[in-house]
Parts: structure tokens; C-alpha cells; sequence
């Protein structure tokens, strides 16, 4: 899981996903900011990105950095050192003391060039529900 989620490595998402669990009231405290989350990136989402206004719900938030966003690279595991993961999911892999020995090996080590293709590899022999056995979510968090 940990290799697969670096898929994210060249994904985003939206403001509305991050407002409340990280940014305005983690823990479900008005005006509180998830504590894992370096202090410097919550201040730039907060001033810049996502202001607490509805209107800031459906800005791009990366889940790497900018200028590594758009390449399969193991940038963002070395945001997630940093504690600069977007999401909680991702940032949970490093502050997770059974995960975060591999993101550290995959930051730091181009293994993840490799381990990716072998993950999503293994991941297309699970069994897939087809036809109306399954569904294809048009809102990855949401049922359709």
C-alpha cells in the first residue's frame, strides 16, 4: 500500500478534502490544525490556497511538489518526511512507526522506479468486480 499510494506522486485534490480534517479543525476543534503538519505549508494553504471561505473548496491542492507534480518520482515520499502530505492518508504513512521505515526507503533510495510497476503488477491479479459487480466511482470517496 505504501508503494501504491505514491501514485499520488502525480495527483490533487481539492480544498474541501483538507479544510476540516487538517486545516480548520482537526480533531474536531473549531480553528485547529492538524499538529503533524509542518507549520510553514498549513500557513501557505491557509493564506493562499484554501482560505476558510466555501469559495476556496474546489481549489487544486498538489500532493507533491509543483515542480516534481507531473513526474513518477519518489518526491513525495520525501514530502511526507517533511511533513508536507497533503492528505491525512498520506502523511499517516510516515507518522505511522510500522510504515514509515519504508517511506524513508523509498525517499531516499530509487527503488521506488522499480517497486511502483511491480505494485500496480500485483494489484491487477486481484480479483476485479466487473459489470454490475462493481462500479467505477465518479468521486473517489463518495458511493456513486
Amino acid at each position: 500500500m505504501v508503494v501504491l499510494l505514491g501514485a499520488h506522486t502525480v495527483g490533487v485534490t481539492h480544498c474541501s478534502m483538507i479544510k476540516k480534517s487538517r486545516l480548520y479543525s482537526y480533531g474536531g476543534k473549531a480553528g485547529a490544525t492538524d499538529p503533524s503538519m509542518d507549520p510553514e505549508l498549513a500557513s501557505t494553504y491557509k493564506t493562499y490556497v484554501c482560505p476558510n471561505t466555501a469559495s476556496s473548496d474546489n481549489n487544486i491542492v498538489f500532493l507533491d511538489d509543483r515542480s516534481s507534480a507531473s513526474k513518477l518520482d519518489n518526491s513525495f515520499y520525501k514530502m511526507l518526511q517533511r511533513r508536507r502530505g497533503a492528505l491525512m492518508v498520506d502523511q499517516n504513512l510516515y507518522n505511522d512507526g510500522s510504515t514509515r521505515w519504508m517511506v524513508d526507503r523509498l525517499a531516499n533510495t530509487d527503488h521506488f522506479r522499480w517497486l511502483f510497476p511491480q505494485a500496480l503488477a500485483k494489484l491487477g491479479e486481484v480479483n476485479v468486480l466487473t459489470g454490475t459487480q462493481g462500479e467505477v466511482r465518479r468521486v473517489c470517496t463518495k458511493f456513486n
